[in-house]
């Protein structure tokens, strides 16, 4: 993997994103993310929390297994990224999600909206959140330094400018769209939730792509 420079510690930095945020997202552990690779963000589209309290979305990814509902966003999430560290290709290879539930210590998530939302999203204020707060969506992704950037938020727009002026790609019978840029790929996909395609398609889709990077910019995989 082309090495690049560590996360700076200081949460400060990230807290900057937060202003008028109700969620804060990000970096789950600073300690294990600056230590592994290669770096996985997932930007989503908005936690699910009608009453709009203030948490830490980070603290909850030490154990989203509290919540009945997780395996709706995180099970594809947690297989996904398992999957990628530990260069597993087949589905049906992979552990049950809830015994590999910690992999979400090592992965960053972003959200667009950082206020609760209900549990199914307004695609529309998504998009036009992300209009109002690109500038800082996009900073917030450039400070986290990642990789690996899935964007199953369904944010086309956001897709289109992290790549400008780069045209998105696809391959053969692969529903999602990929770009390789600054040594990093970006993968525009459904959400984890999607009923559209089975978990083992939305597997097989991100990780056509994923094995594309390791063969192409990956020169140093261990």
């Amino acid at each position: 993997m082309v090495d690049k420079s560590k996360i700076d510690g200081n949460e400060a930095e990230f807290n900057k994103i937060y202003k008028d945020s109700h969620i804060f997202d990000g970096i789950t552990d600073f300690s294990i993310y600056n230590e592994i690779t290669p770096k996985i963000l997932w930007i989503l589209k908005e936690p699910n929390d009608k009453n709009e309290a203030s948490w830490d979305q980070r603290t909850f990814h030490k154990d989203v297994s509290v919540y009945p509902k997780w395996r709706k966003t995180y099970k594809l999430i947690i297989k996904v990224s398992y999957s990628i560290f530990n260069n597993i290709n087949k589905y049906e290879e992979i552990p049950d999600e809830y015994k590999i539930r910690n992999i979400l210590n090592n992965i960053a998530f972003i959200n667009i909206k950082k206020k609760g939302g209900h549990s199914v999203a307004n695609d529309k204020i998504i998009r036009n959140t992300y209009n109002r707060d690109k500038k800082l969506i996009l900073e917030q992704i450039e400070l986290l330094k990642p990789d690996i950037i899935i964007n199953c938020s369904r944010v086309w727009n956001l897709f289109c400018d992290f790549i400008m002026p780069i045209k998105p790609k696809t391959s053969n019978n692969n529903i999602f769209h990929y770009c390789f840029i600054d040594n990093s790929i970006i993968i525009n996909a459904y959400h984890p939730n999607n009923r559209k395609i089975s978990g083992k398609q939305y597997f097989d889709n991100i990780m056509e792509y994923i094995n594309m990077y390791k063969k192409d910019k990956w020169t140093n995989c261990i």
